[in-house]
């Protein structure tokens, strides 16, 4: 029979403690930065969100193609009492990316768009490993969804809201980036900016992607994050816990890393995004959302150890020493 050293049962004993405490810490964070911070999303956010359903919370403003309020529109007619003529609406519909157009892969984070728009206070955050890249659902691409589809900017009384109407964006938590990130793949894209769609793809299903399924998984994933950060951390029902995590890393890695790098048609292997292979900042993330899945199922595997409520409460019993 083998004997173990001192050392090969003290690692048997630490290092599945170690590995769910780092696990519990990074979810228990992950979920909470979702929840509870209230960030500023700029107004093409904003006018994704409110046409999504979303109560946004701020009412929309008239945009420039709306009519004029009063007769403000015959200031150079004062002597033409007879008939009034309202103001033309402008012709020109703001500039914006195609829909088909490719999404930004992780290095290509956008920046502000310009003085008029809120800074985001997400991005000063670090970053999330559920969230990467969060430019991904935060680029112009997304902006085309916000205007009618009549090509009105203004949105009144049409159902649509375009970002003139949320001049100031809005204040939201945090979560309603990650369905905002959802929206976005739920699009149906071209394989490449140069291909007619013939063979259209999406990267998440239209009905948990649009609307209230989009919200409903928003903060489904977000709940379950601090909920089996939690357990992690008193390694409770351990293994269960290590489920969601892993699901949730895996479908972080199609959205930002792998669907993004098949629908721009940009890939490596056939799936990896196609990075330079020695960049170790184009690599950072995907191998981060590698590292979480591998150490979750390291924990699936080696359970909660020692000093957890599982091993106290469902530990099976020693028998009894038989008398002599």
């Amino acid at each position: 029979m083998m004997v173990m050293t001192p050392r090969e049962r003290l690692g048997l004993v630490a290092a599945p403690i170690v590995l769910r405490l780092v696990l519990a810490l990074t979810f228990i964070w992950a979920g909470a930065g979702k929840i509870f911070p209230r960030v500023t999303f700029t107004p093409e956010q904003t006018a994704i969100l409110a046409n999504m359903g979303l109560d946004v919370g701020v009412a929309p403003r008239p945009g420039p193609g709306a009519p004029p309020a009063g007769n403000a529109g015959n200031a150079g007619n004062a002597g033409n009492s007879g008939s009034t003529a309202p103001a033309p609406a402008p012709t020109s519909t703001p500039q914006l990316t195609p829909p088909n157009a490719p999404l930004p892969m992780p290095s290509d984070r956008p920046t502000s768009s310009g003085a008029s728009a809120p800074r985001r206070t997400a991005d000063a955050m670090p970053p999330d490993p559920l969230l990467l890249p969060a430019a991904a659902a935060r680029g112009p691409a997304n902006a085309a969804k916000a205007i009618s589809p009549a090509g009105d900017a203004s949105g009144v009384g049409m159902g649509r809201y375009a970002a003139v109407n949320f001049p100031d964006g809005a204040e939201l938590r945090r979560v309603y980036d990650l369905a905002l990130l959802l929206n976005s793949r739920a699009e149906v894209r071209p394989h490449s900016p140069r291909e007619v769609i013939k063979n259209p793809v999406s990267l998440w299903p239209a009905s948990l992607g649009m609307g209230s399924g989009a919200f409903a998984m928003a903060w489904l994933a977000a709940i379950s994050e601090l909920a089996a950060g939690a357990l992690l951390a008193v390694g409770l029902f351990t293994r269960l816990a290590c489920v969601p995590i892993i699901m949730a890393m895996g479908t972080a890695i199609w959205l930002t890393q792998i669907g993004p790098a098949v629908w721009a048609n940009n890939v490596a292997l056939g799936f990896l995004p196609n990075h330079v292979w020695w960049d170790p900042a184009a690599w950072s993330i995907l191998f981060w959302q590698v590292m979480i899945i591998g150490v979750g199922v390291a924990v699936l595997l080696l359970g909660p150890g020692p000093v957890s409520l599982d091993r106290a409460m469902f530990a099976p019993s020693k028998p009894a020493p038989s008398g002599g």
